[in-house]
């Protein structure tokens, strides 16, 4: 991009205000920086390098922008642009013949400065192009002689209507006016013939750090969106000479409402090409035509192209939709014989199903015919059964019955040897402490009284011991006499239980075979 943010546009001229466009002179200086002779192996320091202390160097002078625009082993020469014309004389003296120090070197890097000389060309650059080529030219027509200029690099912007991106011939020809009359103005991007891909081609970015080189051009962006190329021929020589004299060295800035403004670096050169003359404008014209005619022959061409595309096409769909219907057919019989296929097997799963369910129901019907056998044989078998247990269990009670019996007996007799013994052994202890009571009483009466009263005492003892006999043998009778009753009546309780118990079965035995039979009698009624 070839525009730049002006901050300080006092030193710019009006080109044509309604526009907002104004010429700003081009504040530029070249700055060589010769490297020391000395050459240390391994040490090197970079462009940039340099340029950030030629920075400081210049200090407090602001430089907006700045590039290399040669670099040798013996040099660097940069093109620096400073915001206003004034500055550059400070630039020079405060740049120009000073010393730089780099760090690593012994010696000194020397600056010199001076105003950016530039390729704009003069009247005598024209004036002996013309002459030393005179047998190509003819000096009484225009467009073959030194009245038209070519701008390069113009932003779109600076020349488009209020909110507009294109530019117009009219706005161009209002701020040209200004330098004297127009005859003619071509804008290439505006022609219907214009292809924007042959400008970028021919005029592509390219960056260059010679502009004195022809083989190479500075950074363009001439064909693209944002810049565009137009050509205007004055009515005479005066007016060419004046545009010439005002926009040397210039650059247009633009200024919006708000104040803010924008410069651009723009290519100036006179028109060498004849390019509107008359002859190349007959000739633009006719090869116009020449394409507007093989524009209509290729838009012929192009609409019998597109109908036989389309008529092909459209027999393709119509084969393609003839097939597609036969692959319905096919698809739909298909189909109908899937269905049929499914039908029957679903008819032979549903007979099989069923003849299976019959099978089923005739084995359910000979199974519970075989479960009545059973049912019948197994009641037999239980009645049966049934009597033989009775008879056993009647034996089988009797027996216990007996052996009862007898164990009571056996226990009655052992309960009552133990409780005679047991009377004896509590007669024969209370008989010897009875006794050993006499002895004591004996022995302290004897120590009281003397021996005829202990005498005295010694017979009514003995009476009383006869007495205490008599009486313990008739507490052991009484004893014995309820332990035979006692025997007598849990003997009686036993009797009584065996014979509930027997009872109880009986019973039991008469319910079950009762249940049996109307069981029987249910199954029977039932099949």
């Amino acid at each position: 991009m070839n525009t730049q943010p002006v901050s300080d546009p006092t030193d710019a001229r009006p080109l044509y205000k309604p526009l907002g466009l104004y010429l700003k002179p081009l504040s530029r200086l070249h700055v060589t920086v010769t490297l020391p002779a000395i050459k240390v192996e391994g040490l090197t320091v970079s462009n940039w390098a340099l340029m950030e202390k030629v920075k400081q160097l210049g200090a407090p002078t602001k430089f907006i922008s700045m590039r290399v625009k040669m670099s040798t082993v013996d040099f660097v020469r940069f093109e620096a642009e400073l915001e206003h014309f004034d500055h550059v004389v400070t630039a020079i003296e405060g740049l120009n013949d000073q010393n730089m120090k780099i760090g690593g070197f012994a010696q000194p890097f020397k600056v010199k400065a001076k105003q950016a000389t530039t390729d704009f060309p003069s009247k005598n650059s024209w004036t002996s192009h013309f002459v030393e080529n005179g047998e190509h030219y003819d000096d009484t027509k225009p467009g073959e002689r030194a009245d038209t200029i070519l701008l390069k690099d113009v932003p779109k912007r600076f020349f488009s209507d209020d909110g507009g991106l294109m530019p117009t011939e009219d706005n161009i020809r209002l701020a040209f006016l200004t330098f004297g009359q127009i005859r003619n103005i071509d804008v290439p991007m505006l022609n219907a013939d214009f292809v924007e891909d042959t400008l970028v081609g021919q005029q592509g970015m390219i960056a260059s750090g010679n502009g004195e080189d022809k083989n190479f051009s500075t950074f363009s962006m001439t064909g693209t969106a944002l810049n565009f190329d137009f050509y205007v021929q004055f009515m005479d020589k005066i007016g060419f000479e004046n545009c010439m004299d005002e926009i040397r060295d210039m650059k247009i800035m633009h200024m919006d409402e708000n104040g803010k403004a924008v410069g651009a670096a723009i290519k100036v050169q006179y028109d060498k090409s004849k390019h509107l003359s008359e002859a190349k404008l007959l000739a633009r014209e006719e090869a116009r035509k020449q394409a507007a005619l093989k524009r209509k022959e290729a838009e012929i061409a192009r609409n019998i192209k597109r109908e036989e595309e389309e008529r092909k096409l459209r027999e393709k769909e119509r084969v393609r939709e003839a097939k597609d219907k036969e692959k319905e057919e096919r698809r739909l019989k298909r189909q109908a014989k899937r269905r049929e296929r499914r039908l029957k097997k679903k008819h032979e799963r549903e007979e099989k199903k069923l003849k299976k369910r019959i099978q089923v129901e005739e084995r359910k019907l000979l199974l519970a015919q075989r479960k009545l056998e059973a049912t019948r044989i197994l009641e037999k078998l239980f009645d049966r059964v049934a009597k033989m247990k009775e008879s056993e269990l009647a034996g089988k009670l009797e027996k216990e019955l007996v052996a009862e019996k007898k164990k009571q007996s056996e226990r009655a007799e052992k309960r009552r040897e133990k409780e005679e013994e047991r009377v004896k052994e509590k007669a024969r202890r209370e008989e010897e402490d009875l006794e050993d009571k006499e002895r004591r009483l004996k022995e302290e009466l004897l120590k009281q009284v003397g021996d005829k009263r202990r005498a005295k005492e010694a017979e009514k003892s003995v009476k009383d011991r006869g007495d205490g006999k008599e009486r313990s043998r008739d507490r052991s009778e009484r004893r014995e006499k309820d332990g035979k009753d006692g025997e007598k009546d849990a003997r009686d309780e036993k009797r009584r239980k065996y014979e509930t118990s027997d009872r109880e079965s009986g019973t039991y035995e008469r319910r079950e075979k009762s249940s049996s039979t109307s069981r029987t009698d249910r199954d029977r009624r039932r099949y």
